[in-house]
């Protein structure tokens, strides 16, 4: 019985692998430094309908990855946002 039950933990840990997290999705496209944080939010949001991703948890996801010691592409802030 527990061959079982390891078994089919084992198949539910490997489909939770195959799937992409919101995480690493955030992480791969910061990758690019063509894409402004408000573009990898539009990106999750195509894979993702319904997460909740702002700019703001974008950045907080690269903030972590720099001081993780990724190097992550500076992005310059978009025009008029200081003036808000």
């Amino acid at each position: 019985m527990t061959s079982e039950k390891s078994g089919s933990l084992s198949d539910a840990t490997m489909e939770d692998e195959k799937r992409p997290t919101i995480g690493a999705e955030v992480a791969t496209l910061l990758m690019d430094a063509g894409l402004s944080y408000p573009d990898i939010v539009d990106g999750i949001l195509v894979i993702f309908p319904n997460a909740k991703t702002t700019a703001r948890s974008v950045a907080s996801v690269a903030a972590r990855l720099r001081k993780s010691g990724v190097e992550v592409p500076l992005r310059r802030a978009a025009k008029g946002s200081a003036e808000k």
